[in-house]
């Protein structure tokens, strides 16, 4: 009865524990990203008229709003996670060398293969995920265009050839992903 009560309440106090990380996190992944925004927002408004030419609305909009948040997913999720992760090895390979040092060896010399299996996912993840951005952009950059251009595209009927357009972005995207 006693150990189960115990058991019971390491199990809140993690949960509780985990509730405030997660919070804390967030918070100040938010704050951070808070800041990022407005320092990036300003520094567009510094820029000139020249950079709006060459860079569409849409696109810029995609690096205020979904960069940011993918580079809050990677510090408030992805620092917890590594963290946890390196923790958990370690405690593993602790035990493991005090369970059996021979099976803890066999075992380490499996690491390099995982390592290099593990970075060439990691590179093909980051090429993934640069083409994924580029055609988001690109698509936030039509769809920006063509509402903003609205009433020309129907005053000369255009609208099928928008939407074959904005079809087309967006099977690329689909792919992409």
């Amino acid at each position: 009865g006693l150990l189960a009560l115990l058991y019971l309440g390491v199990l809140v106090l993690i949960f509780g524990l985990r509730y405030v990380q997660t919070y804390l996190l967030n918070r100040t992944g938010q704050r951070a990203m808070h800041d990022l925004r407005v320092e990036l927002f300003a520094h567009l408004q510094r820029l000139g008229l020249r950079f709006f030419d060459r860079h569409p609305v849409g696109a810029l909009m995609t690096r205020l709003t979904n960069d940011i948040e993918a580079l809050n997913e990677a510090l408030t999720s992805g620092v917890v996670a590594v963290m946890g992760d390196v923790i958990t090895m370690v405690g593993i390979s602790i035990v493991l060398v005090l369970l059996d040092w021979r099976l803890a060896l066999v075992t380490f010399l499996c690491l390099p293969l995982l390592y290099a299996s593990s970075h060439w996912i990691q590179l093909r993840l980051r090429d993934s995920y640069r083409a994924i951005r580029v055609r988001l952009a690109r698509l936030n950059a039509n769809v920006q265009e063509a509402i903003s251009g609205l009433a020309v595209i129907q005053l000369f009927g255009q609208e099928r050839r928008a939407l074959e357009r904005f079809a087309a972005l967006n099977r690329d995207h689909l792919a992409a992903s």
